[in-house]
């Protein structure tokens, strides 16, 4: 059965003109009144405040999506920090993931691929970080696949100890610097074939 709280996702009501607000709310009174008949334990007050916490919640939100995207966790994370009910904040998720506003599948390419550009991140560290996130195993995964087939995981981690290997390398024996900078890279997140076959190049 359709919650009640379904009904009212439609947009955020600071959007919306007077009359076209009055006119969409008919639709949600009514299914709030057949709520209360359903159960009886449901008084108008208790009605009125859900709604009024449901907008809330859902200005909440766009607020939220307006500085950055989000995952799904995060931002059930961030209204329930807000001291919204459980039965709001899902209802809000279900209206954001219905328009597409949340999306874990587009959060996780767009988050890993930054996180390469700008961290230097390797797959183990995306996938740890993801999942985090909240974003499902299966996701990340093939998330990480489409990255690597256009990605090359060698250069990213070249990219990483550039920076760090013209600092190190004064004062460093060669035995010394490739421990840390092989510590360093497993931080990143890179595999131990892709820090040995970079150590070798960069290490002379």
């Amino acid at each position: 059965m359709t919650s009640p709280l379904r009904s009212m996702a439609s947009s955020p009501p600071q959007m919306l003109p007077s009359g076209e607000e009055k006119r969409r709310a008919r639709p949600i009174r009514a299914n709030l009144r057949l709520s209360a008949l359903v159960n009886k334990k449901i008084k108008v007050k208790d009605i009125a405040d859900t709604r009024t916490e449901f907008f809330q919640a859902q200005k909440v939100a766009y607020q939220f999506l307006a500085r950055r995207s989000h995952s799904c966790l995060e931002m059930k994370e961030k209204l329930q920090t807000r001291g919204f009910s459980p039965e709001v904040v899902s209802s809000v998720l279900e209206e954001l993931e219905s328009k597409n506003y949340l999306n874990d599948r587009v959060f996780a390419m767009d988050w890993a691929k930054k996180a390469i550009e700008h961290k230097h991140l390797g797959p183990h560290a995306l996938r740890m970080r993801l999942h985090l996130k909240g974003i499902d195993r299966e996701i990340i995964e093939e998330i990480l696949q489409k990255i690597y087939s256009e990605t090359d995981e060698e250069q990213v981690a070249q990219r990483a100890i550039k920076k760090r290997l013209e600092d190190m390398r004064q004062g460093h024996q060669s035995s010394t610097l490739g421990r840390k900078l092989a510590g360093y890279l497993a931080r990143k997140g890179f595999t131990p074939e892709v820090i040995e076959k970079v150590l070798k190049n960069e290490i002379q």
